[in-house]
């Protein structure tokens, strides 16, 4: 029995182990904000590898899911097991273990942010709490001026030279943060999740487009 308890205690912690190898190898690296190239080659081979990563992205959370599935299933079976036995301590902590994995199941919300629209809220957010956003669509900080689109990353103007066009956020009335097309976001205070363009002038009525942005406990 305490042969056991010991194989069970080490598998735990590989798993944790392996799971922190992972979660660093996984964890999104985007490069600063640089202003973008004019060559159409250097343009299309940075836009190839945004939609590659944006796709490996959805695929590993995919996987994610769905192994998190499993073990939910085999946790269920696990504490019917228990209770039939009586152990109630464990079937506390296996609903526990449940709890903590089910957020990593559920699929994420979408919405539309409006390119002419200031801060449009989205979800609710408590302290402490983490989510995963990611956008993807084309917006224009210029009307329709092909010159002016842009991705949820954003673009170096073409004549003041400033970065903008790329999507941001804020939490209730806190400090607006860059979001891009990908990020990882844990709340520094309870909120409102906002979403809007970020334009250097200030002015969103003429810009157009929207993006479709999904944001995942």
């Amino acid at each position: 029995m305490k042969f056991a308890r010991i194989v069970v205690v080490v598998s735990l912690t590989t798993v944790v182990c392996l799971s922190s190898i992972l979660n660093a190898w996984t964890s999104p690296v985007n490069p600063p904000p640089l202003p973008l190239p004019n060559s159409i080659t250097a343009l299309a081979a940075i836009n190839r590898a945004r939609i590659a990563i944006r796709v490996a992205r959805q695929k590993y959370q995919d996987a994610v899911a769905a192994a998190r599935r499993q073990e939910v299933a085999r946790l269920k079976i696990a504490e019917k097991h228990v209770m039939q036995r009586g152990n109630l301590k464990d079937a506390v902590l296996i609903q526990k273990w449940i709890a903590a994995v089910q957020p990593q199941i559920a699929h994420g919300l979408k919405f539309r942010i409006y390119a002419t629209k200031n801060w449009q809220t989205t979800i609710s957010l408590r302290k402490g709490e983490s989510v995963t956003i990611s956008a993807s669509g084309r917006w224009s900080t210029w009307g329709k001026h092909l010159r002016y689109a842009c991705g949820p990353d954003g673009l170096n103007d073409p004549v003041n030279h400033i970065f903008h066009g790329y999507l941001e956020g804020k939490i209730g009335n806190g400090k607006p943060f860059k979001i891009g097309d990908y990020a990882h976001l844990r709340a520094s205070q309870d909120g409102r999740l906002k979403m809007q363009m970020y334009n250097y002038t200030g002015n969103l009525a003429n810009d157009s487009g929207f993006l479709t942005v999904e944001v995942s406990r």
